[in-house]
């Protein structure tokens, strides 16, 4: 699915970790206060790329909703994170490269 343009860009969904708990919070385009969404154990969400997954998942869940009225929910569909790769095919055989990156974004 194509991205959005920038123009038509609404916000951000970061992250901000201290030492025992990683938060999720929406931070608007335009320049208006963030807004906390959700907030996990810091070590769960390190330790298992699935709870990762899925705390990500839980924050976009509850961002699109926070101005629903109640009863009348969206959501959101869920791809799982990935690492980039290259594919080379060889005669029918496939060599995938993943591009790890150093640290973590969120």
């Amino acid at each position: 699915m194509p991205m959005p343009a920038l123009e038509n860009k609404l916000g951000d969904l970061c992250l901000d970790r201290d030492d025992q708990l990683c938060r999720a919070f929406w931070r608007p385009a335009d320049g208006s206060p963030d807004t906390l969404l959700c907030a996990i154990n810091l070590r769960a969400y390190t330790d298992h790329s699935f709870i990762k997954d899925m705390f990500v998942h839980l924050a976009a869940e509850v961002a699109v909703n926070l101005n629903q009225p109640k009863g009348s929910s969206r959501t959101v569909q869920h791809e799982p994170v990935r690492k980039p790769t290259d594919t080379a095919d060889l005669g029918g055989r496939h060599l995938e490269q993943t591009n790890a990156r150093s640290g973590d974004t969120g």
